[in-house]
Parts: C-alpha cells; sequence; structure tokens
C-alpha cells in the first residue's frame, strides 16, 4: 500500500464460540490469550483466560481458568494488569435488558494469573 505497511501470516487459531473480545497479554514471564465470550441477553458471559503456546492452534477447550460474568460481556482491553470490559448490553438497544451493565468494568486479573492451580474463578 502507500503508507509502506504490510500484513504478515503469523499463525492461525480456533476460539470458542460466540467470542465477542480478544486480547494478548505478558505476565510473569507467560504470555496469555484472554477472550470474551457472550452467549445471549439471558445466560452468563465468560472471560476465558489461556496461557498462550505459539504452535497451539486450538483454544476451544474448556480450560481451569475463567471468570463468569453478567450477560453480554463484549470487547475486552488488558492495561497495567487491569482487564476492561465492556458490556453490550449498556446501548441503547437493550434499554430493557434485566442485567444492563453501563459502565465498563475493570477486573484486577492479576489474581486470576497467580499460580498453576485448577481453582474455578467466578466474579
Amino acid at each position: 500500500n502507500k503508507k509502506g505497511i504490510k500484513l504478515e501470516f503469523v499463525n492461525k487459531f480456533t476460539l470458542p464460540s460466540k467470542t465477542q473480545g480478544i486480547s494478548f497479554i505478558n505476565y510473569n514471564k507467560k504470555k496469555y490469550l484472554i477472550t470474551s465470550n457472550s452467549y445471549g441477553r439471558i445466560n452468563t458471559s465468560r472471560i476465558n483466560i489461556y496461557e498462550y503456546k505459539n504452535n497451539n492452534e486450538d483454544y476451544t477447550v474448556i480450560n481451569n481458568k475463567y471468570i463468569d460474568l453478567p450477560p453480554m460481556s463484549e470487547q475486552i482491553y488488558f492495561e497495567s494488569n487491569k482487564l476492561y470490559v465492556l458490556f453490550e448490553s449498556g446501548a441503547s438497544k437493550y434499554l430493557d435488558g434485566i442485567d444492563r451493565i453501563e459502565y465498563i468494568c475493570m477486573l484486577d486479573i492479576e489474581s486470576y494469573l497467580k499460580g498453576d492451580n485448577n481453582e474455578i474463578d467466578r466474579l
């Protein structure tokens, strides 16, 4: 293109169904893939936390790290050990929703990344 920007294929992988947002983070010398998955207006959303491996092509397997959230989680953003979650339920289209989240929520994701235990974490 005119600006000299090129896209280079690096890898492909499969994500869980209903993935709405994705983020890569580095923490404690490990790389993590975090997904936001929404299952409709009345079902619990889920933040999935995977240890990212360059050669892994499938991140659809249920893993040992996840956070259940109110319905309709959407985009996620990671900054300073905090995960920010935007909810689609805050849109004017869903004014009649039961579990409306009108604000961006901040999660202290560091507490979920510590240790290699098999605990299931829920918000």
